[in-house]
């Protein structure tokens, strides 16, 4: 096995943050979050940010869009995203997200075998542990022999690249 390092982990997070990111905004809007939000308040806002749009007031409009992001989706309804996402992704043909896909790598249980359900639900939590940590558990991969991160030894398993 052929073990993946930070760089292209960096990769595959990056790509699948901004896909949960998505998802979340989407169930958020899909489940009336989004209504429940629209307010007469809010529709003066962005008569506001227009406005400065066509004033090239950049530092209003960023402000107006700091209230609009500050206003959606919640932590938890983000958190679930993510689990149904790291956890669901895991088990499919992929062995791991589309991130992961994307960039050639997969998770393996630690001897090669495909993750099992209880080490995708383990890893995804794990991973909660390795960010409050300061993003320790994360770095862990630039000086491991196997390129594990804190998540990856608390739950067994290992990322690796695909064989061609």
């Amino acid at each position: 096995m052929r073990y993946a390092g930070f760089k292209v982990r960096s990769k595959a997070y990056t790509i699948d943050g901004f896909a949960i990111i998505a998802i979340t905004y989407l169930v958020y809007y899909l489940t009336g979050g989004a209504a429940q939000a629209q307010d007469i308040d809010q529709l003066q806002d962005l008569s506001q940010l227009l406005q400065q749009a066509e004033q090239d007031d950049p530092l209003g409009t960023l402000g107006w869009l700091d209230r609009l992001l500050s206003d959606g989706p919640s932590f938890w309804l983000a958190t679930a995203v993510s689990a149904a996402y790291n956890i669901g992704f895991a088990k499919t043909r992929w062995h791991g997200t589309p991130g992961k896909h994307r960039v050639g790598v997969k998770i393996v249980m630690a001897d090669g075998r495909p993750v099992t359900w209880q080490a995708a639900i383990i890893r995804h939590a794990a991973t909660g542990l390795s960010t409050l940590i300061l993003f320790f558990g994360f770095f862990m991969v630039g000086w491991t022999k196997q390129k594990t991160a804190l998540h990856d030894l608390i739950a067994d398993t290992r990322v690796v690249y695909r064989e061609s």
